[in-house]
């Protein structure tokens, strides 16, 4: 039967966030995907020889779940390639170290809803359960967790958090660029403006990202933040 949604996970933020974050993406990815009325497939994005641990099938209507193999492939990649595998009318990008909260799924597709409506971009906040996450945040490109809950329109987003119909997305994939880190979704982002697709934000849909594992990785995705946005400034 085919999908009604694919999630897109890639699996290279997994060596970053650890195993244990990993399977705590999964094991709350399965329970909002269990949750859904919705016919689900979740297709998990690798490039290494051992498949990710995806959560067992549960009783009634659960979701399908696969690993697909991309060789040599990088984040973007990864995303690219999953959202050419996958089904459903609705794709949406999850990354492996950014947790959903409850509600996060329903909260992301519920403006697919209109028919006018192309890409909803979610809340990625960062996990602010100490006081150095909480200083991390003043000025991190991840905010702190806000309370509010609305759909209002956006110039961006970020790809650990997203939803696109999958024909908008097949025209506008990400294009990874040289010397950049992550610019792809800063690029992606102004070419659905050019295009004339608006980007809403459903700030309900809420996962929540791990802080910069200390002052080191912190500066490298600091300049590396920097660097990407540069050529487009």
């Amino acid at each position: 039967m085919t999908p009604d949604v694919s999630i897109v996970v890639e699996w290279e933020n997994s060596l970053r966030g650890g195993a244990q974050r990993a399977d705590a993406v999964l094991s709350r990815l399965a329970e909002e995907a269990n949750a859904s009325p919705r016919r689900i497939e979740v297709l998990v994005c690798h490039d290494e020889d051992t498949p990710p641990p995806v959560p067992a099938p549960v009783t009634g209507r659960a979701p399908s779940w696969r690993t697909v193999r991309v060789p040599d492939a990088r984040y973007y990649e990864q995303k690219n390639h999953g959202a050419g595998e996958a089904a459903g009318g609705i794709l949406v990008f999850l990354d492996s170290d950014a947790i959903p909260e409850p509600g996060w799924l329903d909260a992301l597709l519920a403006p697919f809803a209109d028919p006018a409506i192309d890409v909803v971009a979610g809340q990625t906040h960062i996990q602010a359960d100490s006081v150095y996450s909480k200083a991390f945040a003043l000025w991190w490109f991840f905010p702190l967790r806000a309370s509010t809950e609305s759909l209002q329109p956006t110039r961006d987003f970020f790809a650990n958090n997203v939803a696109f119909r999958r024909p908008t997305f097949l025209a506008h994939p990400f294009v990874p660029t040289r010397d950049t880190s992550r610019g792809a979704c800063l690029g992606l982002a102004a070419s659905l403006h050019l295009a004339g697709i608006p980007i809403w934000r459903a700030s309900a849909a809420r996962v929540s990202h791990p802080p910069p594992r200390g002052w080191r990785h912190f500066m490298l995705r600091a300049l590396a933040q920097g660097r990407d946005r540069l050529p487009r400034e």
